[in-house]
């Protein structure tokens, strides 16, 4: 589980210290190049991302926490200057439904 003291989200070997940021770029990039074949395009990580997100819908969070969980940034006035507000627990809660969402569907069992 990611709490608000974790430093980091994703560990890297070393388990003080996060990823580089290209690590996942990079094992994408290699994960594709062995199974060309099995695509049906070029695959990117902009498809994890929409798919994340098409998903997260699915599974009942709303658009804007689910913008929010990817960093999107919010234009309207309010959100610009005067909400500096981190939505962490919201965020938190989300993901936690998304994970409980992606075991039923994956079947897992615990």
């Amino acid at each position: 589980m990611i709490t608000a003291e974790d430093p980091h989200p994703f560990s890297g070997k070393d388990l003080n210290e996060s990823i580089h940021t290209n690590s996942l770029s990079r094992a994408v990039t290699k994960l594709y190049s062995r199974h060309k074949k099995e695509f049906a395009g070029p695959f990117t990580l902009r498809d994890i991302r929409r798919t994340c997100k098409t998903l997260m819908g699915v599974a009942g969070i709303s658009k804007e926490i689910r913008d929010r969980i990817q960093g999107h940034a919010f234009s309207d006035v309010s959100s610009k200057h005067y909400d500096r507000y981190d939505y962490f627990k919201e965020k938190q809660a989300a993901l936690q439904v998304w994970a409980a969402w992606l075991e039923a569907e994956a079947k897992v069992v615990r």
